[in-house]
């Protein structure tokens, strides 16, 4: 009895202590509308542009997930000639079949105030001449559970008709710079359930499907972001899509 006195004694303080610093967590996030307009300022005062040609394209390989940053340290360009933006280059994979890129990014800030650094992807051929260029409607804000952090992420293809894309710039969307963006929304609903466990009571995270909706969040200039390259298999009309192995 006195044995199990104490575990609980000693579940109850760490329970404490994980609670203490998750509020001390909460407390250290800055608010996203202050990040957006603190990453807004600095981005006015650059001035010295890049030209295309002249970025560092990283190469990306099939299978491939990057995780990277977009901040006051990377290259400006002048985007459509009028609008400045932070600019993340890559080179695309040889095209040899289709392939897919996915793009996420993080949302910044608290839940009561966030802010996302809403993305463009500008493909390029081999020249650096802009080909395709990526829309809003791409991308789906996905409000995280339990378990997933919320982000923004859309999927974009290449196809034999993008065969000759070289290389993606990843930059803001011009309307960005004028405040918040309206997309779409897809909260997770998920329940947790208290079950009992051999150290006391654990929590289980059930998933109970998506809610869409429309959602507005301020705009960052820069932000975390993650492009993963994956093969796809196109799936003709009427054909029935082939079985995982």
């Amino acid at each position: 009895m006195i044995a199990r006195d104490s575990m609980q004694r000693i579940h109850r303080s760490r329970r404490a202590v994980m609670l203490l610093a998750l509020i001390g967590l909460s407390a250290c996030v800055t608010s996203g509308s202050k990040h957006a307009a603190s990453s807004a300022d600095v981005l006015s005062k650059r001035s010295n542009f890049v030209e295309p040609p002249a970025l560092t394209y990283r190469p990306v390989a099939l299978g491939e997930t990057v995780e990277f940053e977009i901040n006051d340290l990377d290259p400006v360009i002048l985007l459509d000639k009028h609008e400045t933006v932070y600019a993340k280059a890559f080179a695309l994979p040889k095209w040899t079949a289709p392939y897919m890129l996915k793009v996420s990014s993080y949302i910044i800030g608290p839940a009561d105030d966030p802010a996302v650094y809403y993305p463009t992807a500008i493909f390029l051929d081999a020249n650096y001449q802009e080909v395709r260029r990526s829309h809003l409607s791409a991308f789906t804000f996905r409000r995280g559970g339990f378990n997933e952090n919320s982000n923004l992420n859309g999927t974009l293809f290449i196809n034999q008709a993008n065969s000759q894309e070289a290389y993606v710039m990843i930059v803001s969307q011009r309307q960005a710079a004028h405040g918040s963006l309206v997309v779409n929304n897809v909260a997770v609903q998920q329940t947790a359930i208290m079950m009992p466990g051999s150290y006391g009571a654990a929590m289980w995270v059930i998933p109970m499907g998506a809610k869409e909706s429309a959602a507005a969040t301020a705009a960052s200039a820069t932000g975390r972001l993650k492009l993963v390259v994956e093969n796809y298999q196109p799936v003709e009309m009427g054909e029935k899509k082939p079985a995982k192995p």
